[in-house]
């Protein structure tokens, strides 16, 4: 591979070279030079784009990889296609896969499965056995097999003592838990946010109050154990109160949300799409308008794409009986990047891509200079396009913005040298 990219903005905190644009040229996957100006560089393709941008690779903290078990909603090379084309060169993988990777021999099994794609799957762990919240996992097997966290998916532990036994078996080897958090006793099998749009077209509703009781619970957990603890999936301003409070008092607490949460609020449920329906459940405008708020102010740290690969035959029927999800790794940066892009700042998203991920998964990020194997991403973020079924590499298709208009787009990524541009 000898490449040669011109005028690239570089957008990395950690580098000499931030913020500042360059030609930088690669050959064999390596930062050979970076330089104001390369000429006469022998056999290099060029790439080039009119606001060429290009940062680590993005990091995707929440993503469901469906193989084994689920082929037809997505396989592996399905995913790491997706996850290429939307700029990721690393997605954690949930272990929402059947068999459960509850086991060395799972973790092993997605690694090696996946091991050739320019794309790394990166294996989390379940917590407990078969996800069921009852006994844990083989959590230090599966740390030493390549596990880079552990989680239960969207199957909040609710039983206290089991998550205290796991965090305090966890921190000799420095495991790291990604709690899901939801009291079924109060949201129960709720179709939508409760508020005033479910209760006019009837869709039953899940306040966030079942995320806050649990988010405060782990909170406390964490507090106890004096651990670490990731949040998935929050979706409210009130849950990011919480964690901000808890991290002012000193309680290491991190947070991820998936991109669409800062695009989306509940008005979208009234044509009872089931594009939308997603868990949980996008909240109110106002609520909305606090997560973007929470953005800029550093409160979130992650940003995830909560892919969710569902067939039609799933989707396609009434809403009620819908499954939940979307698949999220093709827009996460667009939708993120055009529903933000007016209060935060390209460098702090960017920062949700890359070292807030990194921080979660415990991945150390060697910053863009010459002599380093390139994991970078390539990107413009003021480019105006149609995001078109075109775009689509899932091997399923449930999003809810086919035709949506975007701003800020993946243009590719070089990752074990090899280079993959985006359509």
């Amino acid at each position: 591979m000898n490449l040669l990219l011109k005028r690239a903005t570089i957008i990395d905190k950690n580098s000499v070279y931030n913020n500042q644009q360059m030609d930088i040229h690669l050959i064999d996957g390596r930062i050979a030079s970076i330089e104001k100006e390369i000429k006469n560089i022998t056999n290099a393709t060029e790439i080039s784009a009119d606001n060429l941008h290009v940062s680590n690779g993005w990091i995707d903290v929440n993503c469901n990889v469906k193989e084994p078990g689920f082929e037809h909603k997505e396989t592996l090379n399905t995913v790491c296609n997706a996850a290429a084309q939307g700029g990721f060169t690393a997605i954690a993988a949930m272990p929402t896969t059947h068999p459960i990777t509850d086991s060395k021999a799972n973790v092993h099994y997605i690694i090696n499965a996946s091991a050739q794609h320019a794309v790394s799957v990166l294996p989390i762990g379940a917590i407990t056995q078969q996800r069921e919240g009852k006994h844990l996992a083989e959590l230090y097997d599966m740390q030493q097999a390549g596990a880079v966290a552990f989680s239960d998916g969207k199957r909040t532990i609710t039983d206290a003592g089991l998550v205290t036994r796991a965090l305090q078996y966890v921190q000799p080897f420095g495991g790291r838990l990604m709690l899901y958090n939801d009291d079924k006793n109060i949201s129960l099998k709720a179709q939508a946010n409760e508020g005033t749009v479910a209760t006019t077209i009837g869709l039953k509703g899940a306040p966030a109050l079942a995320e806050h009781i649990m988010v405060q619970r782990n909170i406390m957990l964490a507090e106890y154990n004096n651990a670490s603890v990731h949040l998935c999936n929050i979706s409210s301003a009130g849950s990011i109160a919480l964690i901000s409070a808890a991290n002012a008092k000193g309680i290491h607490i991190t947070c991820d949300v998936a991109a669409h949460y800062f695009m989306l609020d509940d008005s979208t449920l009234e044509g009872f799409d089931s594009n939308y329906k997603f868990q949980p459940p996008v909240r109110n405008s106002s609520n909305k308008a606090a997560l973007i708020t929470a953005l800029h102010n550093n409160s979130i740290t992650a940003i995830g794409s909560d892919h969710t690969p569902e067939p039609i035959e799933d989707k396609n029927v009434e809403f009620e009986n819908a499954a939940y999800g979307i698949i999220g790794l093709e827009t996460a940066f667009s939708v993120a990047r055009s529903a933000t892009q007016a209060l935060v700042p390209i460098s702090t998203l960017i920062h949700a891509f890359t070292y807030g991920p990194a921080q979660v998964l415990g991945i150390n990020i060697t910053p863009i200079a010459v002599g380093i194997m390139a994991n970078i991403t390539l990107f413009d973020p003021t480019l105006n396009y149609t995001f078109t079924p075109h775009h689509i590499h899932s091997l399923s298709s449930n999003t809810p913005f086919v035709n949506a208009e975007f701003t800020g787009k993946a243009l590719g990524i070089i990752n074990k040298n090899t280079y993959i541009k985006s359509k």
